[in-house]
């Protein structure tokens, strides 16, 4: 084999390695996300309620934190769900017509989002049941949560909305818009996590105009 044709295939091997995608990088295994995500609305301050934190690390396949890494959060499997346009964090992007979130990982690998959003709920109306938001990280699969949602309405946290959580509580129907302990289960347990969000009144005040 001549030096040039041998220079020529070490360079193509080299120009496909290069190319690879960056997700290739990303282990899903090493990777972590909670199973719950709740969706919040604002305090009286206009910021987004800091009880609905949700946090994904990004690592690699030697378990290296991965940096600018983009997530994804993908709500179009949550039909009972509606995201707000405005999410009062600049590093977080909002897509309505894909219905997802999406924020890069910082030198931590981690990316987290306080999503604002709430429930299209007329009382034990239908909804969502099992894990239906799927999260990814550069296109690769991490995990697929439940979604729950304080503002049942839209309107902010108020009796309204514990009215609706009760008609799914006494349903018999496992909705995981008020399923606030992510378990697969309604229970006196939810009911008493969404009473100290509302006390804590961390979302009061409706999150704003909803995606369509």
């Amino acid at each position: 084999m001549s030096r040039v044709l041998l220079s020529a295939i070490l360079l193509s091997i080299l120009g496909l390695g290069a190319a690879t995608p960056a997700f290739a990088k990303i282990d899903p295994v090493n990777c972590e996300a909670p199973g719950l995500i709740t969706l919040v609305a604002r305090g009286a301050d206009g910021t987004a309620d800091p009880i609905g934190t949700f946090t994904v690390f990004v690592r690699d396949f030697n378990n290296v934190p991965s940096e600018n890494e983009m997530v994804s959060l993908d709500f179009q499997n949550c039909p009972d769900i509606r995201l707000c346009m405005d999410q009062d964090d600049p590093r977080v992007t909002v897509d309505c017509a894909g219905r997802s979130v999406s924020a890069r990982t910082g030198p931590d690998g981690a990316a987290s989002f306080r999503v604002i959003g709430c429930a299209v709920n007329q009382g034990s109306s239908p909804g969502a049941i099992a894990p239906t938001l799927i999260v990814f990280a550069e296109g690769v699969y991490i995990t697929t949560a439940r979604v729950a949602a304080l503002d049942q309405n839209g309107g902010g946290v108020d009796g309204s909305d514990l009215s609706m959580v009760l008609d799914d509580y006494f349903s018999g129907q496992p909705f995981a818009r008020s399923d606030y302990d992510g378990n697969g289960v309604l229970t006196g347990n939810d009911l008493s996590l969404w009473l100290a969000a509302y006390f804590k009144a961390g979302s009061a005040v409706s999150g704003g105009a909803a995606c369509p």
